[in-house]
């Protein structure tokens, strides 16, 4: 059960992310709309592993 709904959540944050990115990509390039979302990701992280 736990395995299936943390696919699950995965399969979400995936989706999310590949919405933002081309959502960004209809006013600039592709590139720079992937860099922006991996920029929110990386900074959403914890500092301290």
């Amino acid at each position: 059960m736990y395995g299936g709904a943390g696919f699950g959540g995965y399969m979400v944050a995936l989706f999310a992310s590949l919405a933002a990115t081309f959502a960004l990509a209809n006013v600039m390039d592709t590139g720079w709309a992937a860099l922006i979302v991996t920029a929110m990701w990386a900074g959403s992280r914890p500092c301290c592993l």
